[in-house]
């Protein structure tokens, strides 16, 4: 069994920012452009005698045409002076993806996954023409109208309990990506290079990287009856490293949870803690983040007899942490929202 398809992507990118200075000043970060992407798909999955195999293909293609403006753009950061061109060629690029997996039953409780894929994508828009102010992220983003696809290797490996009152999925990866895009934090004398307003000068490069980690979950029915709880265990790690060695930038770091659900009549009730651990394997001028605890709560009444009527009350943070988010490049002046509480009320009209 599977399917083939046919997909098409237009997207006509505009903005009514105000006029560019001419030194990286007004004017929106990423200049007016076209992407037009058209992708040739199949999907396949065949029963064996061991188990359930499935193979995919994917052939895109995607033409992005940049608009033209009435001069060159300068950015003016620090003492450097970086100059775009008022015109660039338009770029095209054909990815090509392949992938094939197996879900091998163990018995039937356990299932043992493997899976193998090779995928290509082409670069944004963003990623090729940024050249100004990136005022969301407190940044001066420079693209690379040159820049070639991506090309990811991934293996991934599983295995999960899907039967019985303890369930749990565990899965590990590998991923060797060739060409892999990010933003470098530019420096001179060791220092991050920064404009006049604050926000520090990144560039779009490539190099080669490589992605391993693992994820796990799992729920343990404890007892059952007027009052069933059950518990919960989450986990997840992620290491992405340069293959000339370094660290790249704005990784999530580990993190480790657990929690309870429950229910007594028309009550619901649910409970959360999660340990985000500190990132200290950073990149060149990115500093360390400390790790930090959340604690949530859901709580839902629906009254027997209300025909979808419901109440919540929900907490968030409750420990008010000071948690600053290792991937935002405004972690230091934005931390995480602190103690918040929600009620309210809902209504189904599915019911």
């Amino acid at each position: 069994t599977g399917v083939v398809g046919l997909q098409f992507n237009y997207r006509d990118f505009t903005t009514d920012a105000p006029e560019d200075d001419g030194h990286g000043h007004g004017g929106f970060y990423v200049r007016d452009n076209k992407t037009r992407s058209f992708g040739l798909f199949a999907l396949e999955n065949r029963e064996t005698s061991f188990g359930n195999v499935e193979i995919a293909a994917r052939l895109d293609y995607v033409d992005t045409d940049p608009a033209d403006l009435d001069e060159d753009r300068d950015v003016d950061v620090g003492a450097f002076e970086f100059e775009q061109d008022a015109s660039i060629n338009d770029r095209d690029f054909t990815p090509f993806s392949l992938s094939a997996g197996t879900i091998i039953p163990l018995n039937d409780a356990y299932h043992v996954r493997f899976s193998l894929s090779r995928s290509q994508r082409a670069p944004s828009p963003e990623q090729l023409y940024a050249w100004g102010e990136h005022h969301a992220a407190g940044t001066v983003e420079l693209g690379d109208p040159n820049l070639d696809k991506e090309t990811y290797t991934n293996l991934d490996i599983g295995l999960d309990k899907h039967l019985g009152d303890l369930t749990f999925n565990v899965t590990a990866f590998y991923n060797q990506v060739s060409d892999y895009i990010y933003l470098e934090t530019q420096q001179n004398s060791g220092a991050a290079i920064v404009d006049d307003e604050g926000n520090v000068l990144v560039r779009n490069i490539q190099e080669d990287a490589k992605f391993y980690g693992a994820e796990f979950t799992s729920a343990w029915k404890v007892s059952e009856g007027n009052m069933p709880v059950t518990l919960r265990l989450s986990a997840d790690y992620v290491r992405a490293k340069l293959d000339d060695g370094g660290d790249l930038p704005r990784i999530s770091p580990a993190r480790v949870g657990f929690g309870f659900d429950s229910s007594y009549k028309d009550l619901q009730l649910s409970m959360d803690y999660r340990h985000v651990f500190e990132q200290s394997k950073t990149a060149e001028l990115e500093t360390k983040t400390d790790g930090y605890n959340l604690v949530s709560f859901d709580a839902d009444w629906q009254p027997s007899g209300t025909k979808g009527l419901g109440f919540f009350v929900k907490g968030r943070n409750l420990l008010n942490e000071d948690g600053r988010r290792h991937q935002s490049f405004l972690k230091d002046e934005a931390p995480i929202t602190g103690r918040a509480l929600f009620a309210g009320i809902k209504f189904d009209f599915n019911i």
